[in-house]
């Protein structure tokens, strides 16, 4: 039988994933690296569960990107970082790795883009949302660490999407982005298509929501131009996270063993 588990959440925050990311582009570039490999480039002596899981963070952030079998490099967001064209494009990838991973991505809907919410409260909403209690201690560390660090860099003027829903037509397109909404949100007939307006962003709009189970629900909202390649980005990302669910699960089921 095996033992319930948290949904996925990052072990370590972003700037030690940035650091560790870093190490390895340093030896390999952006080569594929086996894991084994890849956990030496990162800190560690060899492959383990630990190394793994942090390989796994890593990937949450957007930072290392599967290939292959068994296999990951170093992602184009990581060099953005790491190597930037100028700090603007830097910031831009800051936040986008800050809120990859689907537990920050919860947090910032419930209490805002930057904020750090009290433990207390932090706690009572995550276990809501199914996270495990001995999770939640490294997952409000990491969250808050990972804050403090996009203040640090100048990067907590957030361009994300307000709640306030207006009814004119959007701009047409928008870049595909994944969002975990709020139980409200979650709760909306999937017949309207609510239109989010920001000052910084513009007009935004459902590309598409749906059911995947029973239990969970989702919704795909875009903001500015769309086409095939924002397409096949968000499918390399789904992807992505599907390679990390099941990097869990192998490991949660050795550790039954």
């Amino acid at each position: 039988m095996s033992r319930q588990r948290s949904p996925n959440y990052p072990n370590i925050s972003l700037p030690e994933a940035i650091s560790r990311a870093g190490r390895a582009y340093e030896l390999d570039r952006d080569a594929p690296l086996d894991r084994e490999v890849a956990a030496k480039h990162i800190g560690y002596s060899g492959r383990s569960g630990t190394s793994d899981k942090t390989i796994g963070s890593i990937t949450q952030y957007g930072l290392f990107e599967p290939v292959g079998k068994g296999e990951v490099r170093v992602s184009r967001l990581a060099l953005d970082i790491l190597h930037p064209l100028d700090e603007s494009k830097k910031r831009e990838a800051l936040q986008r790795a800050a809120y990859m991973p689907s537990a920050f991505q919860l947090l910032r809907s419930r209490f805002g883009a930057g904020v750090v919410p009290s433990e207390d409260a932090a706690t009572a909403y995550l276990i809501r949302e199914n996270f495990l209690p001995h999770a939640i201690e490294r997952i409000y560390s990491s969250y808050d660490a990972t804050c403090q660090f996009l203040k640090q860099e100048g990067a907590n003027e957030f361009t994300v999407p307000s709640e306030e829903i207006v009814e004119e037509s959007p701009a047409p397109g928008a870049a595909a982005q994944p969002s975990v909404g709020s139980d409200e949100a979650r709760s909306r007939p999937a017949s309207r298509a609510p239109y989010r307006s920001t000052e910084a962003t513009g007009m935004q709009r459902m590309l598409t929501q749906g059911m995947l189970s029973k239990g969970a629900t989702f919704e795909i909202i875009v903001t500015g131009q769309i086409g095939p390649k924002e397409i096949d980005t968000l499918i390399r990302k789904l992807e992505i996270d599907k390679a990390i669910l099941a990097d869990d699960d192998k490991i949660d089921g050795e550790a039954d063993e």
